[in-house]
C-alpha cells in the first residue's frame, strides 16, 4: 500500500528561465494536493471502413503544476507570497528583515522557481514554475495560515535523485492565536495603539508618550477611507513623558477631551463617530487612571475605543485573501507549456465576522453605521479597508505576515441578507469584495531572517 502522507515539497529560485538550482532552499509543509504531469490525449478520427478504432490517438499536451495548500511558515511563505504577488522589497541590515510584496508592475516580472516534490518513497523535480495566483487564509476553525499557490511549470517533470542537501523544516508557524486579537475594517492601522495596557504608573507614564505620537499621527492623516481631511484642532498638547501620577490624571482628561471632538467633527470625517464616545470622572488614584488606559486601549480580543475609532473590530473569525491573475499556459512545440499568459486580474478579501450590532449593516443598506430618519436606501458601492498582522509564536525577532488592503469595494450582499433566527444562532456575516483604488492595492508584508528572495 502507497504511504501516501510520506510526502513534501521543496523548492528554490530560478535566476531565470532554463538555470536551474543544484538544491532546494525552502521547505513547504504540504497539507494537502501537490504538483503532478497530467496528460491529455488527442484523437483523431479517420474513415478506414472499420466500425470501431478508428482513430488516431497521442498525447498533445501535459498540464504541469498544481495547487498545493501548505502552512505558513516564516521564510518559506516570503518565498511563496514574493512569487505570487511578482516582486519582493527587502530591507534591513540583518535580521529581522522586512519584504515589502505588492502586486507586479509588469506581467514579465513573475521569477521562475525549482520544486522538488518527494511522494512515497520517490523523488521527481518541476523547472520552471511560476505561480500565477492564489490565496492566503486562515480562521478559528483552522487556526494554522495556509497558503494555495496554482502553480503552472513550463518544463518536463523529471524522476529525481534526491537533492544534494535537503531544506529543513522551520519550527514557528504563523497562525490566529498570535494576531493581536483584532483586526482592522475601514480604518487607520498604521496608527492604532498596540501597547499592552499599563500596570502601575511607570507603564502609565510609557503609554501616555507612546498614545500622544499614535494618536498626533493619526490626526495628521489627511485623506483615505477614514478621513477626509486632517483634525489640527484636537490634537494632544501634555508634555511628555508625564513628570508624575497626577501629571497623568490631567493628559488622560485631556485625551477624553479631545478624543470625543475629534470623532464629533464631521469636517475631518465622513460621519461622526458616535459609539466609542469617552465618559470618565477625572482619575484620582493609580487604579482609576489604569482603568481609563484600559478603555483606551482595550484588552486582548477586545479593542479599546480609541482602536476601535481607527477601525480595529473583533471576532472575526476566518480571513481569505485571494489573488487571481486571469493566466492561461499556452503551449509551444513541446508537450508542456511554453509560456504563460496573464491578464489583469483581480485580489479580493473576504473576512467572516460576527456581528454585534447593526452599524456594518446600517454601512451596507444605508451607507452610514448610524442612520437617521428618512435615510433611504444607498445607491452607491461603498468602500472600505482591510488590515490584520499575524505573527509567528517565537522568541527572539520577530517572524510575521502581515496583509493590507487599503481600499476594496464593499459587497453589501451578505449583510443585506441578515435576518432573524428563531434559534438565536450568532450571525456571522461575509464583509468583504474586490480591492480597488491607486496601486499598490494590496501589500503583504513578511518579517523573517531572509535577506532577499
Amino acid at each position: 500500500m502507497l504511504a501516501i502522507h510520506d510526502s513534501c515539497l521543496m523548492v528554490a529560485a530560478q535566476t531565470a528561465r532554463g538555470v536551474y538550482p543544484a538544491t532546494p532552499t525552502y521547505y513547504w509543509e504540504l497539507i494537502d494536493g501537490r504538483l503532478s504531469s497530467k496528460p491529455t490525449i488527442d484523437k483523431l478520427n479517420i474513415c478506414d471502413g472499420r466500425i470501431t478504432g478508428s482513430s488516431k490517438q497521442r498525447i498533445g499536451y501535459v498540464e504541469t503544476g498544481g495547487q498545493p495548500t501548505i502552512t505558513a511558515q516564516p521564510k518559506g511563505m516570503g518565498a511563496a507570497t514574493a512569487w505570487l504577488l511578482g516582486s519582493d522589497t527587502p530591507t534591513g541590515g540583518a535580521d529581522p528583515y522586512t519584504h515589502t510584496q505588492v502586486p507586479a508592475a509588469s506581467l514579465d516580472a513573475f521569477s521562475y522557481f525549482t520544486a522538488w516534490q518527494y511522494f512515497a518513497g520517490e523523488w521527481a523535480v518541476f523547472h520552471d514554475l511560476q505561480i500565477v495566483g492564489g490565496s492566503i487564509e486562515v480562521s478559528v476553525a483552522s487556526k494554522f495560515m495556509r497558503i494555495r499557490p496554482i502553480i503552472v511549470g513550463m518544463a518536463p517533470m523529471q524522476y529525481s535523485e534526491a537533492p544534494g542537501a535537503l531544506a529543513t523544516q522551520e519550527a514557528d508557524n504563523v497562525h490566529w492565536l498570535d494576531a493581536g486579537g483584532y483586526h482592522c475594517l475601514n480604518g487607520d492601522w498604521t496608527n492604532l495603539d498596540h501597547s499592552d495596557v499599563p500596570t502601575d504608573t511607570a507603564g502609565l507614564i510609557t503609554w501616555l508618550t507612546a498614545f500622544k505620537a499614535a494618536y498626533n499621527a493619526h490626526c495628521a492623516v489627511a485623506s483615505g477611507v477614514h478621513h477626509k481631511a486632517a483634525d489640527a484642532v484636537n490634537v494632544l498638547t501634555y508634555a511628555t513623558p508625564c513628570a508624575d501620577l497626577p501629571a497623568c490624571y490631567v493628559a488622560l482628561d485631556e485625551i477624553e477631551t479631545d478624543l470625543n471632538a475629534h470623532m464629533a467633527d464631521t469636517t475631518v470625517h465622513y460621519f461622526a463617530d458616535v459609539t466609542n464616545t469617552f465618559a470618565w470622572a477625572t482619575p484620582n488614584s493609580e487604579a482609576t487612571a489604569l482603568a481609563c488606559a484600559a478603555v483606551v486601549i482595550g484588552a486582548v480580543n477586545s479593542p479599546g475605543k480609541y482602536n476601535s475609532h481607527l477601525g480595529a473590530v473583533a471576532n472575526i473569525q476566518r480571513i481569505l485573501f485571494e489573488m487571481n491573475w486571469n493566466a492561461t499556459p499556452i503551449q509551444g512545440e513541446g508537450p508542456t507549456a511554453y509560456a504563460v499568459q496573464r491578464k489583469p486580474g483581480d485580489i479580493n478579501i473576504a473576512v467572516d465576522q460576527l456581528q454585534e450590532d447593526l452599524r456594518l449593516y446600517n454601512f451596507a443598506v444605508y451607507g452610514k453605521p448610524v442612520p437617521v430618519a428618512g435615510d433611504e436606501v444607498t445607491t452607491e458601492i461603498q468602500k472600505l479597508g482591510f488590515t490584520t498582522k499575524f505573527i509567528a509564536n517565537t522568541t527572539g525577532n520577530e517572524r510575521s505576515i502581515k496583509i493590507d488592503v487599503p481600499q476594496f469595494y464593499f459587497d453589501p450582499g451578505p449583510l443585506a441578507d441578515l435576518s432573524a433566527n428563531p434559534e438565536g444562532t450568532e450571525p456571522i456575516v461575509t464583509v468583504g469584495g474586490e480591492a480597488a483604488g491607486t496601486a499598490p492595492i494590496a501589500t503583504v508584508t513578511v518579517v523573517n531572517d531572509v535577506a532577499t528572495y
